[in-house]
């Protein structure tokens, strides 16, 4: 069997084994449905992994163009939103289009919407808002806002804390570039993100942004219950704490923490030893 045999009979045995759901079907439930979208797309995207694996380096740029992307399921998902907005089946539907980035501009806000205007009590936002950290759209900022203040679970107000902090923060280095970007720079994130979007932030002030990113960040780390909760770097308090650090001592316009060392002739030397002359630094690790 050839490899894109191989792909190809994967691709079927899981597509088979998921319930069906082809569109304009009307067996099952609403919920039933999104299951079977979640496995079709699971099912494809498995498949294109196996051929990308077992594919030679000339055939993987190929490949790459055919992966299954989230965006061709978007209209699938939006219909069993549009049936029910305030079912568990919309719920899933819409947490699975926001953390797939399925979306981008209005109906990306209009997805994160449905779920701001019906289900901000859900466990489950939380994987909505570690996404929406990188999203600095209102509506995302919106949402990460209310979680923080109205959910009853205590896993999505820290998360929503930390990622409205991230938000801020990532907010803050945009809003630097765009004030200086180029239209090509622009058109870019206006694609992305939406116009208006972009526009907050090119008249947004960094600084501030960034201050209220640091207040956030000091009380994910002062309230316990949020900085125990557990982040890929071990906690949020952990990340938190580090994030601080660039914030304060890192973050363009600071002043760069001492550095104590041996130059390249084994030589002591120190950062600050250079106050007041050009720098270029160069860090590299070998693992």
């Amino acid at each position: 069997m050839t490899k894109t045999g191989s792909a190809a009979a994967v691709a079927a045995l899981l597509l088979a084994s998921a319930p069906c759901a082809q569109e304009g079907e009307a067996k099952g439930s609403d919920l039933d449905r999104v299951q079977a979208l979640q496995q079709e797309f699971t099912a494809a995207n498995n498949a294109w992994m196996q051929e990308y694996r077992e594919a030679s380096k000339e055939e993987r740029s190929k490949l790459l163009q055919s992966r299954p992307q989230p965006a061709k399921w978007f209209d699938k998902f939006q219909s069993v939103i549009t049936n029910d907005p305030k079912s568990e089946a919309a719920a899933e539907a819409a947490i699975w289009i926001v953390s797939k980035r399925a979306a981008t501009g209005p109906n990306f806000d209009k997805t994160i919407g449905v779920l701001l205007t019906n289900h901000i009590e859900r466990p489950s936002l939380d994987r909505v808002c570690q996404v929406l950290a990188r999203v600095p759209s209102p509506s995302a900022v919106k949402l990460l806002e209310t979680a923080m203040k109205s959910s009853p679970h205590v896993k999505v107000k820290g998360v929503a804390c930390f990622s409205l902090a991230e938000s801020l923060r990532y907010q803050s280095g945009t809003a630097r570039t765009l004030k200086t970007a180029k239209e090509d720079v622009i058109k870019n994130y206006t694609t992305y993100y939406g116009r208006e979007a972009v526009d907050i932030l090119r008249s947004a002030d960094p600084a501030k942004l960034a201050a209220r990113a640091e207040t956030l960040y000091e009380k994910v780390q002062s309230t316990p219950e949020f900085a125990e909760l557990s982040h890929y770097r071990g906690t949020l308090g952990a990340a938190a704490k580090s994030n601080l650090f660039e914030l304060r001592s890192l973050s363009i316009g600071k002043t760069a923490p001492d550095i104590v060392g041996e130059d390249v002739d084994g030589n002591p030397m120190k950062l600050s030893d250079y106050r007041g002359k050009v720098v270029v630094l160069d860090f590299w690790g070998d693992w």
